[in-house]
């Protein structure tokens, strides 16, 4: 008996000191910048982590490894990153600009972008701008803007130039140049990323100078919350996400079969047949904000209100206010029937006081979304099976001297 647990002593005690080892190994990580530029992991006390190539974090491995170092999306123009960080101390950071014929509200934007700025440096080096004896070099942002123009459209020059220098080895200069705010915008993007931390305080590359604009003019994400709801915090946070990576356009597929969340003061019957719920609804207050939210972050809102198939919920209520009906198949089932997918619903287009209600809701998202000159109109899998089973749609269609194929129904 003595013997046997002497021998799962032995065990126990390889296995632990195995355990130990592995723990001092992972405790003792560095990164390795390797000739592909890419960042791998290096295990263990080596001599190589005193070479210029090994870092001991990922972020600075990334942020002086190769032409681009950490930069997303890519630039697309002239790249020189210098290979050395500077300790900076943001407490002594200011800005400096140059904005000429600024406008009202380019003088918020520019305002709203440097906040949105020093929020995302505060919340990435929150524990070092705490302490305030953190030594470093002091910070000057120099802003030059050469157009006063404000509005968002495909044909905005989004371009800029950042600079970063050390000016009489004392002060870290940063310049961004770019004909709008817009372009000034993605300058400051570009710019955070390229501060990291080492032993405990914050650095700066001490030089750079980079050339970037978009090579696409709309580049955009879809987000649907008809078949989902998503509350406004959660797509403030989804814009954040897509300033992060320079895109321009938010498509918010706010309607669809499944839901209509969308609210009208003058067509009020619309979230109450078409919303979840009370809670699930966007009034006016709500997109108005969140398209200035997206504004501030160079991104565009196009509202699309899915039509005429995808219209379903919401449209139900024509029969009680005597318009007749306004949309037809809606949830029929079997769903394969009357459309593409379920739930089933499509606008009826033979009913005159659907174009009065539309005009209206047109009308008053134009109201809500003034600078934009998009609205997405759907137009996706229209199902003439829909149509060619109801009544009054064929009897038009008849009295029309019209048949029921497909070229009938374009007509």
């Amino acid at each position: 008996m003595f013997c046997a647990m002497s021998k799962y002593g032995i065990v126990v005690l390889v296995l632990f000191h195995a355990f130990q080892y592995a723990v001092s190994c992972l405790n003792d990580i560095s990164y390795k910048c390797t000739n592909e530029e890419q960042c791998v992991r290096v295990y263990g006390n080596t001599k190589s982590a005193s070479e210029s190539h090994v870092f001991s974090t990922l972020s600075n491995c990334r942020l002086l490894c190769g032409k681009y170092g950490p930069l997303w999306p890519r630039p697309t123009g002239h790249v020189t990153l210098g290979k050395e960080t500077t300790v900076v101390n943001l407490l002594n950071l200011r800005f400096e600009q140059d904005f000429i014929n600024q406008t009202t509200e380019g003088t918020t934007i520019l305002r709203e972008i440097k906040m949105y700025f020093l929020r995302n440096l505060r919340k990435a080096f929150q524990t070092q701008i705490l302490h305030e004896s953190t030594p470093g070099m002091p910070i000057i942002i120099k802003i030059q803007i050469t157009s006063n123009e404000t509005n968002l459209s495909w044909y905005v020059d989004e371009s800029y130039e950042l600079k970063i220098s050390i000016e009489n080895l004392t002060t870290v200069v940063t310049t961004i140049e770019a004909k709008t705010i817009f372009g000034t915008r993605h300058g400051f993007e570009t710019l955070l990323q390229l501060f990291t931390t080492v032993n405990s305080s914050v650095n700066i590359l001490s030089q750079a100078n980079i050339i970037d604009q978009p090579i696409y003019a709309h580049r955009g994400l879809l987000i649907d919350t008809a078949r989902n709801y998503i509350p406004i915090k959660c797509l403030k946070r989804q814009i954040d996400a897509m300033a992060a990576s320079k895109l321009n356009v938010f498509h918010w597929h706010i309607t669809d079969t499944q839901s209509f969340p969308m609210q009208f003061d003058t067509v009020p019957e619309m979230i109450f047949y078409g919303a979840y719920s009370k809670e699930e609804v966007y009034c006016q207050n709500d997109i108005k904000s969140i398209i200035k939210y997206a504004k501030y972050r160079g991104i565009r809102v196009i509202l699309e209100l899915d039509a005429p198939a995808h219209a379903g919920n919401g449209w139900q209520w024509g029969p009680e206010k005597d318009l007749g009906n306004l949309a037809v198949c809606v949830n029929q089932k079997p769903w394969r029937n009357f459309c593409i997918e379920p739930p089933c619903g499509q606008l009826n287009p033979i009913n005159p006081n659907l174009y009065t209600v539309l005009q209206q809701i047109y009308k008053d998202i134009a109201e809500m979304n003034k600078e934009e000159s998009v609205i997405h109109m759907g137009g996706d899998e229209v199902f003439f099976g829909c149509w060619n089973a109801t009544a009054e749609i064929i009897n038009y269609l008849m009295d029309h001297n019209l048949g029921r194929t497909e070229q009938d129904f374009l007509t």
